[in-house]
């Protein structure tokens, strides 16, 4: 799953940091296998790799961990485009 959160005002955060903090929210459950961060232009594409019954579950997955990490203070700034 492919997606786009654009940085609205807050310090710009390395790729490296942004990953980090991704699997910090990341829980055993979500089955997170892999995640990649890459900046362009005030955007983190983030593409998450997580096993699922199906593409819809892996969805659900993959949303929820990214959105409790957007929440958090560390990615403040950041939103779902």
């Amino acid at each position: 799953m492919d997606m786009q959160y654009g940085n609205t005002g807050s310090p710009s955060l390395s790729a490296a940091v942004i990953t980090d903090l991704i699997w910090a929210y990341a829980r055993p459950a979500d089955g997170v296998e892999h995640l990649r961060v890459r900046l362009s232009n005030h955007l983190a594409s983030i593409v998450i790799f997580v096993r699922a019954a199906g593409p819809d579950q892996a969805l659900i997955k993959a949303d929820g961990v990214v959105r409790r990490a957007v929440r958090s203070p560390g990615l403040r700034g950041y939103e779902i485009l």
